[in-house]
């Protein structure tokens, strides 16, 4: 049987086989463009139905249970945009200390989030633009010379201890990435 058989599926095939139609003739009606029905598929059902099983009783599923609940998984999703905590190791330390950081990156990314490094771009309003476009338009036909006599001074920062690399915050895809 399909992983994900739905109950209005199922019911479709018991009727269409109590009319007495071929398994693949039922698998074959069955099929639409969002879900696809095999003859196996049809096979299993109606054993299961010959048991006796209810048509709306799922299989249990195999494999480990979540760590997260979808409400702490959502959490985590709100988490990340209200406060834009810098990473997702402190969302984890601070609300999910039962699970790994990496765990909670898995579930991030299920929810549609993505990790960004933060774009170093000045954040300025209208004036100070316009100020910039001003000063670069005036000396826009500088000779050689006079930019040989220009000295452009800056301020490097070095960090002694903790990360060196850009920060990353989580956002969606469609979210601006200039958006601190």
């Amino acid at each position: 049987m399909a992983p994900h058989t739905t109950a209005v599926t199922k019911a479709f095939i018991i009727a269409l086989k109590k009319m007495g139609l071929s398994d693949r003739e039922v698998a074959r009606r069955v099929t639409t463009k969002l879900q696809e029905v095999s003859h196996t598929t049809v096979a299993n059902v109606m054993r299961n139905c010959k048991k006796g099983l209810p048509i709306n009783q799922e299989a249990p599923r195999s494999g480990r249970p979540n760590k997260l609940t979808l409400q702490d998984a959502h959490y985590a999703v709100i988490c990340i945009h209200r406060s834009r905590y810098p990473n997702a190791a402190h969302v984890q330390r601070t609300s999910f200390p039962q699970i790994s950081a990496r765990t909670l990156q898995q579930y991030l990314h299920r929810n549609g989030l993505r990790a960004y490094h933060s774009r170093k771009v000045p954040m300025l309003k209208d004036e100070a633009q316009l100020v910039r476009f001003r000063w670069a338009r005036e000396r826009l036909f500088w000779s050689q010379a006079r930019w040989d006599d220009t000295i452009f001074s800056d301020e490097s920062r070095i960090e002694l201890f903790g990360p060196n690399g850009p920060p990353v915050h989580w956002r969606r895809p469609e979210e601006s990435a200039y958006n601190p």
